[in-house]
C-alpha cells in the first residue's frame, strides 16, 4: 500500500474512532473529562513504573479491583 493512500486510510479511522467516542459520551462532557483524566492517570502510573524498571528498583503493578482503589473510594462506594 503506498503512502498516501494509507495516510488516507488512518485520517478517516482517527475520524470515526473520533466519532464514535463522540457518540459514546453524547452530551456529558464531564463523563469525558472523568475518562480523560482517568486515562492520564494509568499513563502517568505506567510511565513510573517504566523509570523504576529502568533504574533496577522493584515496582509491582496492582490489577484494578479492590487493592487497585484509594481507601475512600472503597468505602464511598462510588465512583469519583
Amino acid at each position: 500500500m503506498r503512502a498516501p493512500d494509507r495516510l488516507a486510510r488512518m485520517a478517516e479511522e482517527d475520524r470515526q474512532n473520533q466519532d464514535r467516542i463522540l457518540a459514546e459520551f453524547g452530551d456529558d462532557p464531564r463523563a469525558m473529562a472523568d475518562e480523560i483524566l482517568r486515562l492520564r492517570h494509568g499513563l502517568a502510573r505506567l510511565a513510573e513504573a517504566i523509570s523504576l524498571m529502568q533504574q533496577g528498583a522493584p515496582f509491582a503493578m496492582i490489577r484494578p479491583g479492590p487493592y487497585g482503589k484509594p481507601k475512600a473510594e472503597q468505602d464511598d462506594g462510588r465512583r469519583r
